[in-house]
């Protein structure tokens, strides 16, 4: 039963334990069992199960937090080169059928983005809408942009 109250979290006695959802459906749903996993590994092997949360240093939260120093790992000209080779190593890959490109995490919203810059698509229902807020301003002003469809790219 979804809800937004964090004290489904922790029930009283007799009670039972909800769960939070995760984010982005199906992977989000992986990346969070993966880092549960992760956090137990690293930290001593417990999870969030019920029957782990009863050990004398049972952890609720599972915070795990992995903290590098880049610079210490090399320079960011290196790795920027590292991930550009890794990229274009990836993306020269064959196609499968019906894909005409490979894509990574961030490309649509880059094109989106890029595409956006030169105009912003409007629907015809709201182009109509300014249309009217124009004719609109004129009349109560005496002077208007005048159409916004004339604007209009085809």
């Amino acid at each position: 039963h979804p809800t937004d109250d964090p004290s489904v979290m922790f029930p009283g006695a007799g009670g039972t334990q909800g769960a939070l959802r995760t984010f982005g459906e199906h992977k989000g749903y992986v990346l969070a069992v993966m880092c549960e996993l992760l956090g137990a590994a690293v930290t001593g092997g417990h999870t969030i199960r019920p029957e782990t949360l009863t050990h004398e240093h049972a952890v609720w939260n599972n915070m795990l937090a992995i903290i590098f120093d880049p610079a210490r790992l090399g320079s960011s000209t290196t790795f920027g080169h590292e991930v550009e080779a890794f990229v274009e190593w990836v993306k020269a890959s064959r196609l499968q059928p019906g894909n005409d490109q490979i894509r990574l995490p961030g490309d649509t919203e880059r094109e989106w983005r890029r595409a956006r810059a030169d105009f912003i698509p409007v629907d015809s229902s709201t182009l109509a809408q300014l249309d009217d807020a124009a004719a609109r301003v004129l009349q109560a002003r005496g002077k208007s942009p005048g159409p916004v469809s004339a604007l209009a790219a085809d």
